[in-house]
C-alpha cells in the first residue's frame, strides 16, 4: 500500500512540474495607408509592413497601400506637395477606421502621420 502511495506521489509530482509551452496568440490588425490629392505631384516615405522606410513619387489623386501589423508597430506616412499649388490629404486606417489623420493646402506644403497600433 506504501508503494503505491508513494508511487502516486511522484506521479503527481511529474506531471505538476512540467512546464507548457504555450504561445502567446497575436492578433494582427488589417492596417491601410491613404492619400488622397488634388496637387499633381506628390513625394511620399512610409515605413511598409517589415519596418523599411520607402519613398515613391505619386502621380495619381489617390494611393492607397494595405498590410497586416501587430501591436506596438509604428505606423508613418508622410507627403510633400511638389506643386505650388493643391491639396493632399493623408490617413491611416486601423480596420477601416481612422487613427490618425492630417492635410494641408499650402504650396509645396508636407504633412505626416504617426503613432503606435495599439
Amino acid at each position: 500500500m506504501k508503494k503505491i502511495i508513494l508511487l502516486l506521489s511522484i506521479s503527481i509530482l511529474f506531471l505538476a512540474s512540467c512546464k507548457k509551452n504555450v504561445a502567446p496568440i497575436v492578433i494582427k490588425k488589417n492596417v491601410t495607408y491613404q492619400v488622397t490629392t488634388t496637387a499633381s505631384r506628390v513625394h511620399l516615405n512610409y515605413y511598409n509592413e517589415s519596418g523599411v522606410l520607402v519613398e515613391s513619387d505619386l502621380m495619381n489623386t489617390t494611393w492607397k497601400y494595405d498590410f497586416k501589423a501587430t501591436p506596438n508597430t509604428y505606423l508613418y506616412i508622410g507627403a510633400k506637395n511638389r506643386t505650388e499649388s493643391g491639396s493632399i490629404t493623408i490617413e491611416i486606417l486601423v480596420n477601416d477606421k481612422v487613427k490618425f489623420s492630417n492635410s494641408t493646402v499650402l504650396p509645396y506644403g508636407a504633412i505626416n502621420c504617426s503613432g503606435f497600433l495599439d
